[in-house]
């Protein structure tokens, strides 16, 4: 098994589409998905690539201590294919993630954030 190299980024919800963008190159990168995890009250998202060149190669940029009810940018004018887990975060963790839409994955209305601790 092998083990990859993760190369992390932290920065904040206002810098992170700005900081993907300058950092992001489509014929090196690719993109794999955009991971939330609820910390107790505050959301933890990573927004994950790997590398088309170098083996076992994961770059992750992460914001911490997100809010709840805070605008999450999108980065579909980067990455198009993010449109998925961007969606996919709304439903998820109930959190307003800009240009989506909820109901995508879960459609009964009974079922709200599924991955919050509060639920």
């Amino acid at each position: 098994m092998t083990r990859p190299n993760i190369e992390f980024f932290e920065t904040t919800l206002d810098k992170v589409v700005e900081d993907i963008k300058n950092w992001y190159d489509y014929e090196k990168h690719h993109y794999v998905t955009i991971n939330g995890v609820d910390e107790g009250g505050k959301l933890t998202i990573d927004w994950i690539f790997s590398d088309y060149n170098e083996k076992d190669k994961i770059y992750v940029f992460r914001v911490k201590e997100i809010d709840f009810n805070t605008l999450i940018p999108s980065i579909v004018d980067i990455v198009p294919s993010a449109w998925l887990a961007e969606w996919e975060l709304r439903d998820m963790f109930d959190v307003e993630v800009e240009n989506t839409q909820k109901g995508i994955f879960i459609k009964d209305s009974n079922i709200i954030a599924p991955l919050r601790k509060d639920n």
